[in-house]
This record gives C-alpha cells, structure tokens and sequence, in this order.
C-alpha cells in the first residue's frame, strides 16, 4: 500500500471513518466505512458494496435502476397530463390533477427510498 493511500485513510480515521477488514474487491486496498455507514475504496476513490450472495447482488443492482425508471416514467407522466389540462373541461381538469398529484407522491416516495 502506497503512503499516499496511507495517509487518506488516515485522514479519514481522524475525520471519524472505522477501518474494516475486507479489502477492496478491486484493488485489494482496505476498505474504510464512512460516517453514513458506506465502504469506501481510498485507492479506486469509489463506494464498494458487499454482498453475501448472488441475489443480494441483483438486488442492490437492480432497485437504485427499477427507482430511477419509475421516477422517470412518473415524471413523463405528469408532463403529459399538463399537456391534457390545456383546454380541458372542468371535469376532465379535476381527473388530471387528480393524477398529477398521484404521480407527485410516488416520486416523493421513491426519493425517499433512494435515500434510504
């Protein structure tokens, strides 16, 4: 290990990092875990996820992905249903908006699922 790296991670055990005993699984470097819980690769400068086995690994592949595309399909969504509300009646109006917020929630919810 370089002193370079040496001395990033122990920069980052003062800032209040822990380090672990796995090494990183592309450079063999040792992992840190950051404050907010996350492995961290000083070397490869990258986040590092741990898994036990293959589903696990499809998992965390593939929700952030299934979430991005969810918020993108609701986002289009409520685009096109402004686009609805143009020259709509007060009754057609009162449904789109209905939708609309509808679509607000889910993307709400699926930022908050992001974050966790």
């Amino acid at each position: 290990m370089s002193s370079q790296i040496s001395k990033k991670i122990a920069r980052m055990l003062m800032e209040g990092a822990k380090l672990r005993q796995e090494a990183c699984p592309a450079c063999s470097s040792p992992l840190v875990q950051l404050k907010s819980g996350d492995l961290y690769c000083v070397n490869c400068e990258k986040k590092v996820v741990i898994v036990s086995n293959e589903s696990d690994i499809i998992e965390k592949a593939s929700l952030p992905s299934t979430l991005s595309n969810l918020e993108n399909v609701a986002s289009f969504l409520i685009e096109q249903s402004i686009n609805r509300l143009k020259g709509s009646t007060p009754a057609s109006m009162n449904i789109e908006l209905q939708n609309v917020l509808l679509l607000l929630d889910i993307i709400k919810k699926v930022r908050e699922l992001k974050k966790a």
